[in-house]
């Protein structure tokens, strides 16, 4: 295919359309104006954007040069506005930010590399550290855990109230009654409704990504916020 043959959308911006939002947000975004980003419209869009991206904020205890790599990821999630293909870099950045703060924060303490132990070092013969062992690290140590996780605590209470449910079925079917009535709200969260693991496949996926972004990939993200919160966490937890 000719450079000719290929969408404006995938080509160097013009002057007129520089400006302008990709296309493709009209897939996940309503409301968007093919005027100039200066239109009242779309300032209004734009600025709901920042404020969903401006949520994510770490802790003063993380160094500047940590932040700084954080902020570049947001800001490419940004502009992702006008260039769709932004978003992986955006996500390969923000990992690369995750993979720097916690080799900042882990490397004085993961043991060196040992030839002896052959599935139970973190670093490789070199002595280096990469995202992959240093999530596995922080995973093994408990340094993370599930309850850290907003996404963590939301399932467990779809399961409490996926269990109320069934319940009062249960209820219904062995008392014969016609209705039950109940609050939205009135469930009780148990260990049954714990028993799922969220930060275990999590720290092997996250590497994978970041791995398929940095040796070369077509991957598109669909955009969304959601690595942005688990970066987050997972950094502030650890230098709290």
């Amino acid at each position: 295919m000719s450079l000719k043959d290929l969408s404006p959308a995938e080509k160097l911006r013009t002057l007129e359309s520089l400006a302008l939002p990709d296309p493709r947000e009209e897939l996940f975004r309503r409301g968007i104006s093919d005027q100039n980003c200066l239109s009242a419209e779309n300032q209004r869009l734009l600025e709901k954007r920042i404020q969903s991206i401006d949520q994510f904020k770490l802790i003063d205890a993380i160094p500047e040069r940590i932040q700084v790599q954080f902020e570049t990821a947001k800001n490419l999630n940004l502009y992702a506005w006008f260039v769709y293909r932004f978003y992986p870099v955006a996500e390969r950045q923000l990992l690369s930010a995750l993979e720097l703060g916690l080799r900042e924060k882990l490397d004085p303490i993961i043991p060196a590399y040992d030839k002896a132990k052959k599935g139970n070092n973190y670093r490789n013969r070199f002595g280096d550290l990469t995202l992959g062992p240093l999530l596995r690290y922080v995973h093994d140590e408990k340094l993370v855990v599930n309850e850290d996780f907003r996404i963590w605590w939301h399932q467990v209470e779809m399961n409490a109230k996926a269990r109320r449910d069934f319940e009062h079925i249960e209820k219904l079917r062995s008392e014969d009654l016609e209705f039950i009535e109940y609050e939205e709200s009135d469930f009780t969260i148990e260990e049954q409704d714990k028993d799922h693991d969220y930060f275990g496949p999590l720290s092997k996926s996250l590497p994978r990504t970041r791995n398929a972004h940095a040796h070369g990939s077509t991957m598109l993200n669909i955009p969304g916020t959601m690595k942005f919160e688990i970066t987050q966490t997972i950094l502030n937890k650890l230098y709290s």
